[in-house]
């Protein structure tokens, strides 16, 4: 089964870390641009540091399955690594929006203690809830009971995060908006791509949990929603 997979995963994988370099080198340069012009704020590092470490898992994953076909043994530390490393990717990438939402950088430029609190209670369980689901994926997790991973409670804990996160972001962007409405096109935008950012990955785990797909397309809805919202 390894062989087939692996060819499956590889043609994947290998332009997915080749994009996400091209993304990186651009969006430093861009940043070294902005810094000259003392522009570079608080959101486009969040940007940065959640294309590294998505950068980085995925070529983690990319080493534990080259590691698989060639020597036959899974590269067990690297596949964590990476898996937590995407997690904190998604979890950063995920704080950008709702920083964005609450007009951190756009309309403001200081948050309210409250603000402050609830995103490091939201940082703080969400990542206590991916060590989690890593930990349950390496100890627990059997493949001929279980077909997604999320089909646990640290997923579904997961699952209930991003749909609250999603109800602030849209709660949040219409306050925003009302306070200030030259922005309304800006936030416009922001809504219809950010709300696609927040409900895709639970409404691929429900397609999951439903009729079951194989890992392959998960690799691939996940990989190109992640690549299309970077550019």
């Amino acid at each position: 089964m390894y062989p087939f997979f692996i060819l499956d995963i590889l043609p994947l994988l290998i332009p997915t870390v080749c994009l996400y370099t091209i993304f990186l080198i651009l969006s430093l340069y861009i940043a070294l641009q902005l810094r000259s012009r003392r522009l570079l704020h608080i959101s486009y590092k969040l940007f940065i540091a959640s294309l590294l470490c998505q950068l980085l898992g995925v070529s983690c994953e990319l080493y534990n399955y080259i590691n698989l076909g060639l020597t036959g043994m899974s590269a067990l530390n690297a596949y964590l690594l990476g898996q937590l490393l995407e997690a904190c990717s998604e979890t950063l990438y995920t704080v950008l929006m709702l920083l964005l939402a609450l007009g951190y950088t756009v309309t403001k430029s200081v948050l309210t203690a409250s603000q402050i609190r609830w995103l490091i209670l939201f940082v703080s369980i969400t990542g206590l809830c991916q060590m989690s689901l890593c930990i349950y994926q390496f100890e627990a997790f059997d493949p001929g009971l279980v077909l997604y991973i999320y089909e646990s409670l640290p997923g579904y804990i997961l699952i209930a995060l991003k749909l609250i996160a999603w109800l602030v972001f849209v709660t949040r962007c219409f306050k925003t908006v009302r306070k200030l409405h030259v922005k309304l096109h800006f936030y416009s935008s922001l809504l219809f791509l950010g709300s696609v950012w927040f409900l895709f990955h639970p409404l691929t785990v429900r397609i999951h949990i439903k009729n079951c797909f194989k890992q392959k397309l998960s690799k691939i809805i996940l990989f190109e929603i992640i690549v299309y919202y970077n550019l």
